[in-house]
């Protein structure tokens, strides 16, 4: 019997800890990546014989900031930042937006899914005379775990579905003004690491 006690002792306690951390009124600040960043040298022989050094860069950055409206149920603001740069291309993308977040268990270990909206624009910058600049409107679903390490962080993992589209404006001293629209459809996995205060 006294076992048996014990076991319900602990649960409870364990149950009401882990409802705690995700509890109406909390705020959160998170920040996750798609755990791709890259800093790379390679040397390049062009066509024509010419050798020349290559300075590769790739860095992704999803910073969020949220409060907790009900238990379990977040509404966030996030920010996205992220940087390609190779040679003469400097890519820079900059987004901000809505995102919601469910947490579906009362333990330590919190299955969560997700969604979100972002707007913003990036800049392509091709080479000296070259530049272009898009509008940029992203929808994201996701779905994760968070592993809560204490009452206040955690350290998530999920995997997402975005969709992007892109309006370009392409405007070269050389060449001729041209307008392009894209979309692109992506899967990633993400890591990152959330406090709850």
């Amino acid at each position: 019997m006294k076992k048996i006690l014990t076991l319900v002792a602990v649960l409870a306690a364990f149950s009401s800890v882990s409802f705690s951390q995700t509890e109406k009124g909390k705020i959160f600040v998170s920040g996750s990546s798609n755990l791709n960043f890259t800093s790379r040298q390679e040397q390049v022989t062009e066509d024509d014989g010419t050798e020349k050094e290559l300075s590769i860069t790739h860095f992704n950055i999803k910073p969020s900031l949220g409060y907790f409206f009900a238990n379990n149920f977040a509404v966030a603001i996030s920010f996205n930042y992220e940087l390609n740069k190779e040679g003469d291309y400097k890519y820079r993308e900059a987004l901000v937006g809505p995102m919601l977040r469910y947490y579906i268990l009362e333990s330590n270990i919190k299955p969560y899914v997700q969604g979100g909206l972002m707007f913003g624009a990036n800049k392509i910058r091709y080479n000296a005379a070259g530049e272009c600049k898009e509008n940029v409107f992203r929808w994201d679903l996701g779905a994760g775990v968070a592993f809560f390490l204490n009452d206040y962080v955690s350290i998530d993992l999920g995997l997402g579905y975005s969709s992007v589209s892109k309006e370009s404006k392409y405007d070269d001293d050389e060449f001729e003004v041209f307008n392009e629209s894209r979309d692109i459809n992506a899967i990633a996995f993400t890591g990152g690491l959330t406090i709850v205060f």
